[in-house]
């Protein structure tokens, strides 16, 4: 809410008491009281709220008893007023919200009145309320009762069966979207212990910590609350330790960062004699009415994990975290190599990304066409999985959608294209880019083989498949060697091979193929070269094949060999037997 006057627009009235919001001229905005037309009552610490800033829980508490009125904004007591008659509340007339001022926009969600002094002390605000003893009216505001006929008449019910209504009066709206305050009963809660850090350099006590999680809707404030273990340990928090809603607040005990591993602390409590068992032990959170907010016991192992080194992090913030089977070791390592994530989401509360594979051959395509196929990725976690962006090398390989969000169990389908833009293999990498805490990288290999559009000789011998030189084992004159030269065609027109010649070397090679024409794709022939020399020496030739390969015409192998009248053969001392 925000005006631009000072303008006061009451919450809620009660006889001639009010609390509400008051503008300070700068656009933010402030809790008051009123009595009648006169404020009253001072700041315990200036609090104040802008315009967009969310959603509030405000209580408003009049002590006839101690003659005392408090507000308390998201369970902080921010002001009072005391020596004022406050009996005059019990007088029946009864509102909330205000007449429309210029500049003001608030919402209700839920609203409850109650008889006698429900909170002394800080606390956590309730999510939803519900009826007990001491609730006079329980308002959920979702009637949507908003026709001019109403106008005097029921717009609201009491949802505590008192039958204290609220009637229309005024201008007002209903809005979609709302309640949005429906949540989990415990707002604030412990979300992830490393209770025996193993990082070298690390002192055990000073690189303990615990880290607390506001999974509600309004911000909170732990100052007066208090922690404890069953054997006497405990914290007092005496100031201001704020949590947004879904943020974090890490207590430490040792803040220095040069000395516990690397964390950031929210707050420490190095003077208190709390400290972190490495077997079993508990943290139980305290509000400032001395009510247990959220409580862990952990076992040492028994049920919940227990690994020097790791901090045991809550799956996900809506997991029941008193139960060992909640908890998972982190996988992530932070600072000095500790594993957790101190300050931020849990490792296990992720999306987790996953493939339908993670390689793929795409086979030989002519170059100039385009094949495609899909892959799937998968988010195997347990919140949505966001894939940032992919990339890779080669644009011969093309990918399309290079983002996502991916909800639980689900996939995103990825078409992968190849379009070989030139002859030969084409080897590539796809990243894939993600929010998966664990795997924020995940690598897919491409492959696909780029074939030519015209005639494309190779030639194969010895298990060289692009074979340049051959030379031919020592022979005996007199008992020639034969070795197979084949001719293959990895082009998309037919290969003729119009010449096959040897020169040089003496005759001492020799084939009895001379050409070959129309091998098509992938189709071979052989071509025997005998080595037959006439006498001992060394022999050397040249074998050419001549074809319609457009950029290589003429295919030049080098032979070589020796003739002996003799062959020398190394016979061993000894036989193993």
């Amino acid at each position: 809410a925000s005006n631009s006057t000072a303008d006061f627009y009451s919450l809620v009235e009660a006889g001639a008491f009010s609390a509400g919001l008051v503008a300070d001229g700068s656009g933010d905005v402030a809790l008051k009281f009123k009595k009648n037309d006169s404020f009253l009552g001072s700041s315990t610490d200036m609090g104040s709220f802008s315009e967009g800033s969310g959603w509030h829980h405000v209580a408003v508490v009049y002590d006839a008893d101690g003659n005392t009125a408090n507000i308390f904004l998201d369970g902080t007591r921010k002001y009072n007023a005391s020596g004022q008659s406050v009996t005059a509340t019990n007088a029946s007339f009864f509102a909330f919200g205000a007449d429309s001022i210029d500049g003001f926009s608030v919402q209700f969600d839920n609203a409850r009145v109650s008889q006698g002094v429900r909170y002394g002390g800080n606390f956590i605000p309730a999510m939803v309320y519900d009826a007990d003893d001491q609730t006079i009216g329980l308002y959920r505001f979702n009637e949507n009762r908003t026709d001019a006929a109403f106008a005097g008449q029921i717009a609201t019910y009491d949802a505590s069966s008192n039958g204290n209504h609220l009637h229309y009066d005024g201008t007002f709206s209903w809005s979609d979207g709302i309640p949005i305050l429906a949540g989990p009963d415990v707002v604030l809660i412990v979300n992830e212990i490393l209770k025996d850090p193993d990082a070298e350099g690390v002192n055990e006590f000073d690189g303990e910590w615990f880290e607390l999680y506001n999974r509600g809707v309004v911000p909170l404030n732990l100052k007066n609350f208090t922690i404890e273990d069953d054997d006497g340990q405990f914290i007092n928090i005496t100031f201001d330790v704020p949590i947004d809603p879904g943020d974090y607040s890490v207590f430490t005990k040792n803040s220095n960062t040069e000395q516990n591993g690397g964390v950031e602390s929210d707050y420490s409590y190095a003077t208190s004699n709390f400290s972190l068992s490495n077997a079993d032990d508990e943290i139980s959170i305290y509000d400032g009415n001395d009510s247990l907010v959220n409580r862990v016991a952990y076992d040492d192992g028994v049920t919940f994990p227990d690994s020097s080194g790791f901090s045991m992090e809550l799956y996900a913030p809506y997991y029941d975290n008193t139960v060992g089977s909640s908890w998972a070791n982190s996988a992530v390592t932070y600072g000095s190599g500790d594993h957790g994530t101190p300050g931020a989401r849990n490792n296990a509360y992720s999306g987790h990304i996953s493939a339908s594979d993670y390689a793929f051959d795409f086979g030989g395509i002519i170059e100039g066409n385009e094949t495609s196929n899909t892959v799937y990725i998968y988010n195997t976690g347990l919140r949505s999985l966001v894939v940032d962006s992919m990339a890779n090398g080669l644009s011969d390989f093309i990918i399309t959608p290079t983002s996502g969000n991916i909800l639980v169990g689900d996939s995103l389908q990825l078409l992968l294209s190849f379009a070989p833009s030139s002859p030969g293999p084409k080897y590539d990498t796809l990243k894939v880019f993600s929010q998966d805490n664990s795997n924020p990288l995940m690598s897919i290999t491409l492959y696909g083989l780029g074939i030519s559009s015209v005639a494309d000789i190779v030639v194969n011998a010895a298990g060289d498949d692009s074979i340049s030189s051959y030379e031919f084992l020592s022979t005996r004159v007199g008992f020639p060697r034969t070795e197979v030269f084949r001719i293959a065609n990895i082009g998309n027109t037919l290969l003729d091979v119009e010449d096959i010649a040897i020169s040089g070397g003496n005759d001492a090679f020799s084939t009895e193929v001379n050409n070959y024409s129309g091998i098509a794709l992938y189709d071979t022939i052989d071509v025997p070269v005998l080595f037959n020399p006439p006498s001992a020496g060394a022999y050397s030739a040249t074998l050419t094949f001549t074809s319609n390969d457009a950029d290589e015409g003429s295919y030049v192998v080098d032979l070589s060999g020796s003739g002996s009248l003799y062959l020398t053969h190394y016979v061993p001392l000894e036989y193993s037997s």
